[in-house]
């Protein structure tokens, strides 16, 4: 028997995949599935032996090897079913009996774990993995079959015995012995009525008395007059056989030979009831299996994966279109290209897919899950923002829903819109409700980038490629980070970029490939070579001339590299592509307020005012405006917005205190400002916020620094750099406060490097630097 332990090379795979390409109805399923499974590759082979079982449905081979790859990934009660299953085409299937006697005996059950090992035994005893098995175990094999015992002599006949009388025993017995007692009929068997034919016995028969009352067989065939007209008598032959001629012997068959044949009738149209109700069994767990295999596939967050939940859910479909199994597939079936066309701008025919799938699995008139985050995901692309956010948050806030898809959508959503606080909120807990799922990840990574937190979104890509190895999105995150960073490791992003792009173009969809083209255009600008950096970017534009995340990216560089007039016109792009997306404002707006003088602080005041119009329930609209307020010197209205924005959170926004303490700061006023930035802190910790604690904190360090009481803020800036070690602001003032203080010069100048190493580019680094000199 097989141990399955070879590792086929990649030209045995091309080789086997092209044998099974050309006949996939043939045997050639098996060796390709088996090298797939050798690959670890799950997907490959359940998919590949799906189809060797759906083409060959009577051989057990192909059962063994689907419950085979299905307890590799420890599906155990799947295994269980397809090792049954093959047992009942072959009941002594070797391989089949000892897979399902170790998977049974492994979960507990003793008896029929060593019935099916024993069964392997007896059918193949000199097996040596059954051996082995049973060994393991304590399993005793059966014993080999006895030999057969000699035959005896036939025994001889007894003399023929006389008549009996009614009543005596006919059966012969040992001379000399008493005559047996009559047994009892067994219950229920009526006992033989007089005149019956006794059974046929190895004894010459006795003469049976003629039982009394009844009248000896007349030979003659009586007169008969038929009921469907008179018909002259017939005449037969003396000598003739009465079988086939005689009609009171045909009228005498008749009722008999109807029963036999309704009988048989019935019998054939029971096999066939029974046959078609086996059949749409097979075809609803077979059904079952490939969405329970989707929505597998579905948590694990890839668009390669997306692409098979397609695969999976159209083969479903083959097997089940009706019912709950098909409404299931038809919503599978219009949350991947809902997605192919809203996220991955895969193309319209998506929208339309779409479309038609959601109606189908309405039209079944069951709630489900999926269909609710793919009618959110459809009204969102749309156009329709607010309504799906209302409608996914009522559901999810719902006491005692766990819903990991919903939960995604929502947390989604809000990143879109720029919403970031609730972003991360609604994936934190989309997280841990599916702790497998890589994009989730990848979304919590894009929160934290937006938010200028680079190292933990580093961590958030690298979580998603623990769960989801070269995931393209992930990849490409880090890759961007790499490029925003002013320490640009080009060789680190070259190699990520370098990984995505030997993904086979199958596999990526249009916004992948688009933005791995376009990430490759930064690193080239970064690295200088600009005509080439062209060239890449506008393959990239090729790929997709309105993608709007390209031309923000593009808005995004141009903006560091003090490009702010350019960097406007690129954002602008993005917003006209896609005006829904309320944090393409917010870029825009910052871009605008860092423009010489108050002109652009103005324009981004009438910019975010359009965006808030929009937007009216997005508080990071409004503290935005309200920094936009105060870059053009308008403090009442910029705290006005502040108090806005923390009105529109319930129990307060932090965000907004934060901002407001900060204002209040710089103004002077310091009692309100100490207010406002402690309250900031105590919501980031209710929130877990360490970053966001560590800012607020950073403020009352200022603000003491400001009134001078130096080891007071020395004092609040070393609890910030404690509460958050990576957060490079908290080190630049804990270092001008050591430096005030000359014992401390040592550690002021430790904490300024740290600063400079954190963040070489910052926004303190020329003052960094002129401390470093005086120190």
């Amino acid at each position: 028997m097989a141990t399955h332990d070879a590792k086929p090379s990649q030209a045995d795979i091309a080789s086997l995949e092209s044998a099974f390409a050309s006949d996939p109805s043939s045997k050639a399923y098996q060796p390709l599935a088996e090298a797939y499974l050798a690959l670890g590759r799950f997907m490959e082979a359940m998919v590949v032996c799906k189809k060797g079982v759906k083409a060959h449905p009577d051989d057990p081979e192909a059962r063994v090897l689907m419950g085979r790859i299905y307890s590799d990934q420890s599906k155990d009660r799947k295994a269980l079913q397809e090792f049954k299953a093959a047992l009942e085409i072959d009941p002594e299937h070797v391989e089949a009996n000892r897979l399902l006697g170790i998977k049974l005996l492994a979960q507990g059950d003793t008896e029929d774990g060593c019935k099916c090992l024993q069964q392997a035994a007896a059918a193949a005893p000199d097996d040596q993995q059954v051996l082995e098995a049973c060994k393991k175990w304590g399993v005793d094999p059966p014993p080999p079959p006895a030999p057969p015992e000699p035959a005896s002599p036939p025994p001889t006949p007894p003399p023929s015995a006389a008549p009996t009388p009614e009543g005596q025993d006919v059966q012969g017995g040992n001379l000399g012995a008493p005559p047996p007692v009559p047994a009892a009929p067994p219950t229920g068997q009526a006992a033989a009525a007089p005149g019956m034919q006794a059974p046929p016995s190895s004894q010459p028969a006795a003469p049976q008395p003629q039982a009394p009352g009844f009248a000896a067989p007349v030979s003659t065939a009586p007169s008969v007059e038929p009921s469907f007209g008179a018909v002259e008598p017939a005449e037969f032959d003396d000598d003739a056989s009465l079988d086939f001629d005689d009609p009171l012997k045909r009228r005498s068959k008749l009722p008999a030979m109807v029963t036999l044949v309704m009988l048989g009738v019935g019998f054939v149209i029971m096999l066939g009831w029974w046959g078609i109700q086996a059949r749409a069994a097979e075809r609803v767990r077979i059904a079952d299996d490939l969405l329970a295999d989707a929505q597998q596939l579905l948590g694990e967050g890839s668009y390669a994966n997306l692409l098979k939940v397609g695969e999976l859910a159209e083969e479903a479909l083959d097997y089940q279109r009706r019912g709950t199994l098909g409404a299931t597939a038809h919503a599978y079936l219009a949350y991947v290209n809902v997605l192919r066309w809203g996220e991955h701008l895969d193309g319209e025919p998506y929208r339309d897919l779409a479309t038609r799938h959601l109606d189908a699995s309405k039209a079944e008139g069951r709630t489900l899950t999926v269909r609710v985050a793919a009618q959110a995901y459809f009204d969102f692309f749309s156009g329709d923002t607010e309504k799906p956010i209302n409608e996914l948050k009522a559901i999810v806030d719902t006491e005692g829903n766990t819903s990991a898809v919903l939960s995604s959508a929502l947390g989604h959503m809000y990143l879109w819109v720029g919403e970031l606080r609730e972003a991360r909120r609604y994936l934190g807990r989309a997280r841990e409700q599916a702790p497998r799922d890589a994009r989730n990840y990848v979304a919590l990574g894009e929160v934290a980038r937006r938010q200028d937190d680079a190292r933990l979104a580093d961590r958030q890509y690298a979580n998603a490629l623990r769960f989801a190895e070269d995931h393209v999105d992930a990849l490409l995150g880090q890759s961007l980070i790499i490029l925003d960073s002013p320490m640009l490791e080009d060789k680190q992003a070259e190699k990520f970029i370098d990984k995505i792009l030997e993904v086979p173009e199958s596999e990526l969809s249009a916004r992948q490939l688009a933005m791995a083209r376009f990430a490759r255009a930064q690193l080239l600008f970064a690295q200088g070579k600009e005509s080439q950096a062209k060239e890449e970017q506008e393959q990239a534009l090729l790929v997709q001339p309105r993608n709007p995340d390209i031309h923000l990216m593009i808005g995004r560089r141009l903006y560091r590299e003090g490009e702010f007039q350019a960097a406007e016109e690129s954002i602008r792009r993005a917003i006209e592509i896609e005006p829904n997306r309320a944090g393409f404002y917010i870029e825009h707006a910052r871009v605008l307020m860092s423009m010489p003088g108050r002109e652009g602080a103005r324009e981004a005041v009438q910019s975010l005012e359009r965006a808030i119009s929009a937007f009216p329930d997005n508080p990071s609209l409004r503290i935005l405006l309200g920094q936009a307020h105060e870059a053009a010197r308008d403090f009442d209205k910029a705290l006005a917005a502040f108090r806005q924005a923390n009105e529109m959170r319930e129990g307060g926004y932090p965000e907004a205190l934060l901002a407001m303490g900060s204002l209040l700061r710089r103004q002077r006023d310091f009692d309100a400002a100490k207010r406002r930035l402690e309250e900031a802190e105590e919501l980031f910790g209710q929130r877990n916020n360490s970053r966001g604690r560590s800012r607020a904190i950073v403020e009352l360090g200022r603000m003491e620094l400001q009134q001078n009481n130096i080891a007071q803020a020395r004092g609040t800036l070393i609890r910030a750099v404690e509460i958050d070690s990576e957060y490079p602001d908290s080190y630049y003032f804990l270092g001008r406060v050591l430096s005030t203080e000359r014992r401390r010069r040592s550690a002021a100048r430790e904490a300024l490097q740290q600063y400079l190493r954190m963040a070489p580019a910052g926004e303190y680094r020329e003052e960094a630097q002129n401390l470093l000199r005086r120190l």
